[in-house]
């Protein structure tokens, strides 16, 4: 006679202390990724959780806030929305970067960014799309590809010379890679490489001592890279620097 799993009662039943915290997370997780909400059932199989955990789990998370329901769907509530805006892998770096990345976006059109690396993964501090709608909106800790332009920046401003390629690119590719980063000033300029339409200029942000502290770029929906973008993207990121500094 076979050894029968836990019944869903029973499931439900052991899911208790820690297992709530983490079944609430689970939902959380499973609803971030959903932009036009999940009900209850397809909410429950993703998350792989029973259908009663499920319920009384996401009731307690739209009272607190952290979930809202709409027409029988759930979408993340308000209160994880305004957690997410406070996430700052690097302290003051979000509030250094603020009116820089606001003055870049009305000064040039074009939507800016600021990223870091924060577990190998491109990760966004801080962005507005300014006047360019046909991007979505930027929210701290989305992940961008390591290939956009602030992407490369982090990579290559991060890695000494002398070191190993990271993945992806041959000895002699990477070397290429970091001469043409240096004779550009430190600068990666996309043309439409990673998105048809889109031209981004990308320079890295360091601390006052010269450390790599993240990437700042300005993305164009235009033909050609802006003349004098790149320019006013490195008065940006020195923009960044001094405020980091005079907030210490």
């Amino acid at each position: 006679m076979g050894v029968r799993g836990p019944t869903r009662h029973g499931a439900d039943e052991a899911v208790g202390g820690r297992g709530v915290l983490e079944g609430g997370f689970r939902l959380l997780d499973v609803l971030s990724r959903a932009e036009c909400g999940m009900g209850l059932s397809g909410l429950a199989r993703e998350a792989g959780l029973p259908k009663s955990t499920t319920h009384r789990l996401v009731d307690q998370l739209v009272e607190l806030g952290a979930v809202q329901r709409y027409r029988g769907r759930y979408f993340i509530g308000h209160l994880m929305s305004r957690l997410g805006n406070t996430w700052q892998p690097i302290p003051g770096l979000q509030d250094a970067a603020r009116e820089p990345v606001r003055r870049l976006s009305v000064l040039t059109s074009t939507a800016v960014v600021v990223t870091v690396l924060h577990e190998n993964r491109v990760r966004v501090v801080l962005g507005t799309r300014g006047p360019v709608t046909e991007l979505p909106r930027f929210h701290p800790a989305d992940e961008f590809p390591v290939t956009t332009a602030t992407g490369k920046v982090l990579r290559l401003a991060g890695t000494p010379a002398a070191g190993d390629p990271p993945a992806g690119f041959t000895s002699g590719e990477w070397r290429r890679a970091l001469a043409e980063f240096r004779r550009a000033g430190s600068t990666v300029v996309d043309r439409h490489e990673v998105i048809a339409g889109l031209c981004c200029v990308a320079v890295p942000v360091r601390r006052d001592d010269g450390s790599l502290i993240g990437a700042v770029g300005a993305i164009s929906v235009t033909e050609r890279v802006p003349a004098g973008l790149d320019d006013l993207v490195r008065r940006a990121s020195l923009d960044i620097t001094r405020n980091l500094s005079t907030s210490r």
